[in-house]
């Protein structure tokens, strides 16, 4: 692509690899999560194109709601092990 324009365009891969992590581990490696989760960010990547024209909202607020699931998951992700590692220790003791 760079031969026809001389030139590197930013915006070439569309944020495809950066989907494609977020989806896999939205979807905790379990393959049989895989499709509904990419399916739901399909529909907010879609629907991002739609919220100016039908609601007055920035199409930027599907990325955001994408950063805050991620977010959340990394938060519950890290909650479970904090507390897994503190039963391990009660047994222990």
């Amino acid at each position: 692509m760079t031969a026809v324009y001389h030139r590197l365009i930013p915006a070439i891969s569309s944020n495809y690899g950066y989907l494609a992590l977020l989806v896999v581990m939205l979807a905790n490696y379990n393959i049989w999560l895989v499709a509904p989760v990419a399916f739901f960010f399909a529909g907010l990547n879609v629907g991002s194109i739609q919220l100016p024209m039908l609601l007055q909202l920035d199409s930027s607020l599907s990325g955001a709601i994408q950063g805050a699931l991620v977010l959340a998951t990394l938060g519950m992700h890290g909650w479970r092990r904090i507390s897994l590692k503190r039963e391990q220790a009660k047994q222990r003791v």
